[in-house]
């Protein structure tokens, strides 16, 4: 009887061992091939984006799993990238509208300085040299703008009073300011201290200043001022001028980006690109704001190094 018992319940041990591994190998053959197919669709969207479908999303169905989080984070990447693609589009386009007009005019001034003599034609090539000066100007711009970008750290960063460097500005940019009947103040008391690089922030007051100055008219005030809010030196340029739309403020912090939908006033659209590009370095960004009349642009610094910040 014990015997008979005991191979009943390995005859039983056994098919269900059997059975189990049966269904087993049929989860996983399920598995394998669901598997597949997400891996497949996935597979294709990213051969589409390759051959240059950046709108291809993999737009998963799945609620859960690895693969589901990979398919989303890779949705969110290839957006990333679309919306970088369409900018880089954009830019290459301005570049290319904007560096034809003096390419245009210089051709121009050279076959004009052809057809002269004596000093027509000096005047003629002169004129030509200026357009190449301000075409390498664009460039040089352009260059800059992205070595800023791809820096990262606190290389060249020291600190330094605000005051004592908007004291060096003014003996470069006031007199050009007056000349042309504006008015530049500072309220930057002595010990504005921050931690920043010194050239990088006396290229962003320049570049601002003259920004103000452009599109300011004739009797305007110019203010470069600096308070500690928040345990940051907020560093502000303003004036009485205009201003900026509110809807147009993000749009001409990018490259050639302007505000004359013609193209045909003075500038490239590069003066705050690149003072924004200066602010990002600075672990900031830039802000613009309405003055009632005018605009306000303002940017946080620290006021000490890192390790120094916390007491």
């Amino acid at each position: 009887f014990i015997t008979k018992t005991l191979g009943a319940l390995a005859r039983d041990l056994a098919f269900s061992g059997a059975a189990a591994i049966a269904l087993s190998l049929l989860a996983g053959w399920v598995i394998s091939r669901e598997t597949r197919r997400r891996l497949v669709h996935i597979k294709s969207v990213l051969s589409r984006v390759g051959r240059g479908d950046t709108e291809a999303r993999i737009k998963a169905q799945w609620s859960a799993g690895a693969i589901a989080s990979i398919a989303a984070l890779t949705d969110e990447t290839l957006g990333r990238l679309s919306v970088l693609i369409a900018s880089s589009q954009n830019t290459v386009q301005s570049i290319a509208h904007d560096l034809r007009t003096p390419l245009n005019r210089a051709n121009i001034k050279l076959q004009e300085a052809w057809d002269a003599d004596g000093a027509e034609r000096a005047d003629k090539i002169l004129d030509a040299q200026a357009e190449l000066t301000k075409l390498g100007a664009i460039f040089d711009t352009l260059l800059r703008i992205s070595r800023i970008e791809g820096t990262t750290g606190s290389q060249g960063f020291e600190l330094f009073d605000l005051a004592d460097l908007v004291l060096d500005l003014t003996e470069i940019v006031a007199g050009d300011i007056e000349q042309k009947g504006q008015h530049l103040s500072f309220d930057l008391p002595a010990g504005s201290t921050v931690f920043a690089d010194r050239r990088m922030i006396f290229q962003f007051l320049v570049n601002l200043l003259a920004n103000a100055a452009r599109h300011t008219p004739q009797g305007s005030t110019i203010t470069v001022s600096a308070v500690l809010r928040n345990g940051k030196r907020v560093l502000t340029v303003s004036d009485d001028g205009p201003g900026i739309p509110a809807k147009d403020r993000g749009r001409v912090l990018k490259p050639f980006a302007r505000l004359d939908p013609s193209r045909t006033s003075q500038g490239v659209g590069l003066g705050l690109a690149l003072a924004n590009a200066i602010a990002v370095r600075h672990g900031s960004q830039l802000e613009l704001e309405d003055a009632n009349p005018g605009l306000v642009v303002q940017v946080a610094l620290s006021i000490a190094p890192p390790n120094l910040t916390k007491k």
